[in-house]
C-alpha cells in the first residue's frame, strides 16, 4: 500500500481527514450536504486549498477525476497529466487577466 493510500497517513491526529472536517461523518448518500459549495466560493476553495496541500496537486487531481483508483495508482496517465495542464493553463490566464471578465474553455477528454 502506498503512503497515499495508506488512511493513516490521510487523517490527522484527530483520526479525521482535515480537508474535509465537517462532513467526516457523511456517507455518499449525503452528497446534498455538499451542495452548501456551489453557493460558498470562499468555503470551497479554502477545503480544496486544504486538500490540495494534504494530498498533492497531482493526487488531488487523480482522485478527483478517477476516485479511489485513479487516488491510489492512477496518478500518471494521459488523462491526468492533461487534466493538470488544462488546470494549469487555466490558472495562469486567471492571475494574468484577473481584471478582466473572461471566460476560458480547455477541450479535456472525459473519462
Amino acid at each position: 500500500m502506498s503512503r497515499l493510500c495508506n488512511p493513516k497517513w490521510r487523517k490527522d491526529a484527530t483520526g479525521k481527514n482535515p480537508c474535509t472536517m465537517k462532513w467526516n461523518k457523511l456517507g455518499e448518500a449525503a452528497y446534498k450536504k455538499l451542495l452548501v459549495l456551489n453557493s460558498n466560493p470562499k468555503l470551497d476553495i479554502a477545503i480544496y486549498n486544504r486538500c490540495r496541500k494534504l494530498y498533492s496537486k497531482r493526487a488531488f487531481f487523480a482522485g478527483h477525476r478517477n476516485g479511489q483508483d485513479g487516488f491510489c495508482g492512477g496518478q500518471h496517465t494521459h488523462d491526468i497529466d492533461q487534466f493538470i495542464r488544462g488546470y494549469d493553463w487555466t490558472l495562469a490566464l486567471i492571475r494574468r487577466y484577473k481584471d478582466r471578465d473572461c471566460r476560458y474553455w480547455v477541450d479535456i477528454q472525459a473519462i
